[in-house]
C-alpha cells in the first residue's frame, strides 16, 4: 500500500528563502547605510585636505593638484624625508621637485602609494625613488599605517609571503574610514608628529638609567688602516651656510627663561622662514634638544639645538651594537658574514614597484642611500654592504632599464645625522650636492622651451 507522506514541500519559487532574505535586509539595511555613509564622509574629509606637510595620502592630494609645476618627484622612507630638500637641490640641477616621502614609510606602503602616484604623474616627470640594503629586509612589527595598503593588494601581499597578522593593522587603521573615526574622537593625531614623537621617545629610552651630562665621550683605537675612529664624536652646534635656504639655530635670546616660554619663541621664531610649514620642538626632561621643521615642499629638517644629546645617542647605540669588539680590526669586519638571501615578501614588494613603473613608461632612477657611519662598526664593513649592493641589487634595476646612482657619501659623518640614519640641518647642506652631482649626468628633462638639459 502506497504511503501519502503528509509532508508539505515547498513553493518552486523559493518562498521560504525569500522570507529570510527580507529579513536579512530589513536588519542590515540600516547598517549599511550607516557604513556608506560614514565611508564615504571619510573619503571627503581625506581627499579634500591636500597638505604638503601631511600624511602621505594628503601630501598625494596636493601633488595631484598641482602635479604640472614639478618635474621631478623625491619617493622612499624616512632617510628620503629627512635627507632631501627641494629647496637644496632645485638650485643645483634647475628642477622643480617635491618630497613625496614620509616616516615609516617602507616598502610595504610604498607600493600602494606608487601604484597611486603613476596615473596622475605629470608628462616628463622623473622619479628619484632612494633606497638601502635596511629595505630588503624586514623590521618587525605590523606595517604602518602611513599609506593605505588596500583591499585591492590583499591577495597580493599574502601570496607575496606576509603574514596576515602584519598586514592586518594596516588595512584598518589606514582605511579612510578609520582615519575618520579617529579625528571624530580626537584620538588620532597628525601621522607625521605621531611617528616623529614616537622615534624621539625611542631615543630618549637609550638614554635611561645614565647621566647624559656625567658620562664621557665613548673612545676606541681607529681601525688599521681606517684613520677614523668608529665610535661617534662629540661636536658643537654648527649653523648652516650664510647662503643656505635652511633655517639656521635661533638666536641665543631665545633660549632663556621657563622652557615653556622658550618654545613658543622658538615656534614662532620659525614660523616666520619662508620655506617651512610647520614647527615642533623637542625636550627631554625640560633639556630643550631639537627643532623639527616642516618644510613646504614636503621635507623634514631636523636643527639639534643640544648636539651634545645626539652625540651622546649614538655613542650609547655604537657601543651596544659593536663596543664588545673594541677596538675593531679589520680581520673582524671581513669577518662578518653578510646575508645572500633577502626577504622573500619584500623583494617580491620592490619588484613589483619596478615592474609597474617600467608598464607604465616612468623615468625612473634609484638613488641607494646609507646610514649614520657608526652604525658599520668599520669602513670594510661598510664597504662590503656597498658591494653587496651592487652584487643583489643593482641588477634588478638595471635589467628593467632604470638608472642606478649613488651619491659620494664619505664626507658625511655621524655628526651630519641627529640619530643612527637620519641627517640634520647641517647634514642635507652636505649631502645636496652630492646627490646632485649623481643625478646630474643622467636626468633627462626638457625645460620649457623644449631645449635639453
Amino acid at each position: 500500500m502506497k504511503q501519502t507522506s503528509s509532508h508539505t514541500e515547498p513553493p518552486a519559487d523559493g518562498g521560504g528563502g525569500r522570507s529570510v532574505g527580507r529579513l536579512l535586509l530589513l536588519y542590515l539595511t540600516p547598517f549599511s547605510a550607516v557604513f556608506l555613509l560614514l565611508f564615504g564622509l571619510a573619503s571627503l574629509v581625506t581627499r579634500a585636505t591636500p597638505d604638503v606637510a601631511g600624511r602621505l595620502p594628503q601630501k598625494l592630494a596636493y601633488y595631484q593638484q598641482h602635479a604640472s609645476e614639478f618635474d621631478l618627484v623625491f619617493i622612499g622612507d624616512s632617510r628620503t624625508f629627512c635627507g632631501i630638500h627641494p629647496m637644496l637641490i632645485d638650485p643645483l640641477l634647475g628642477s622643480r621637485s617635491l618630497n613625496l616621502s614620509s616616516f615609516a614609510n617602507w616598502f610595504p606602503t610604498q607600493y600602494p602609494l606608487v601604484q597611486d602616484l603613476i596615473p596622475i604623474l605629470a608628462p616628463g616627470t622623473t622619479v628619484v625613488w632612494s633606497i638601502g640594503h635596511q629595505n630588503l629586509f624586514p623590521v618587525g612589527g605590523p606595517i604602518h599605517d602611513v599609506y593605505p595598503v588596500g583591499v585591492k593588494n590583499v591577495a597580493r601581499y599574502l601570496r607575496w609571503g606576509y603574514d596576515w597578522r602584519v598586514l592586518a593593522p594596516n588595512l584598518i587603521n589606514a582605511h579612510p574610514l578609520s582615519m575618520f573615526i579617529g579625528m571624530l574622537d580626537r584620538r588620532v593625531i597628525s601621522e607625521k608628529n605621531r611617528t616623529v614623537v614616537s622615534i624621539e621617545q625611542a631615543l630618549q629610552r637609550k638614554l635611561s638609567g645614565t647621566s647624559r651630562a656625567a658620562t664621557p665621550t665613548v673612545t676606541t683605537a681607529p681601525a688599521s688602516g681606517s684613520g677614523v675612529s668608529n665610535a661617534p664624536q662629540a661636536v658643537p652646534a654648527v649653523n648652516p651656510r650664510p647662503s643656505s635656504p635652511v633655517p639656521g639655530l635661533p638666536p641665543a635670546t631665545l633660549l632663556t627663561g621657563p622652557l615653556a616660554s622658550q618654545k613658543q619663541a622658538l615656534t614662532d621664531y620659525y614660523r616666520t622662514q619662508s620655506v617651512v610649514s610647520r614647527v615642533q620642538v623637542f625636550d627631554d626632561g625640560g633639556r630643550l634638544t631639537s627643532v623639527a621643521l616642516s618644510a613646504n615642499r614636503g621635507g623634514h629638517i631636523r636643527i639639534e639645538l643640544d648636539p651634545d644629546y645626539y652625540r651622546k645617542i649614538q655613542q650609547d647605540d655604537w657601543q651596544r651594537r659593536y663596543g664588545r669588539f673594541a677596538p675593531l680590526d679589520t680581520g673582524w669586519a671581513d669577518g662578518i658574514a653578510l646575508p645572500t638571501e633577502m626577504a622573500a615578501e619584500y623583494v617580491a614588494t620592490f619588484e613589483a614597484t619596478l615592474d609597474a613603473f617600467q608598464q607604465a613608461g616612468v623615468d625612473l632612477i634609484i638613488n641607494e642611500i646609507e646610514e649614520a657611519p657608526y652604525t658599520y662598526g668599520h669602513p670594510h664593513l661598510r664597504q662590503r654592504w656597498r658591494n653587496w649592493m651592487r652584487e643583489y641589487v643593482e641588477p634588478m634595476v638595471q635589467q628593467r632599464g632604470f638608472t642606478y646612482v649613488r651619491a659620494d657619501l664619505d664626507g658625511l659623518t655621524d655628526a651630519d645625522y641627529f640619530d643612527y640614519n637620519h641627517l640634520n640641518s647641517v647634514g642635507i647642506i652636505k649631502y645636496a650636492p652630492r646627490l646632485a652631482d649623481a643625478l646630474r649626468p643622467v636626468l633627462t628633462r626638457t625645460d620649457d622651451a623644449g631645449a635639453g638639459r
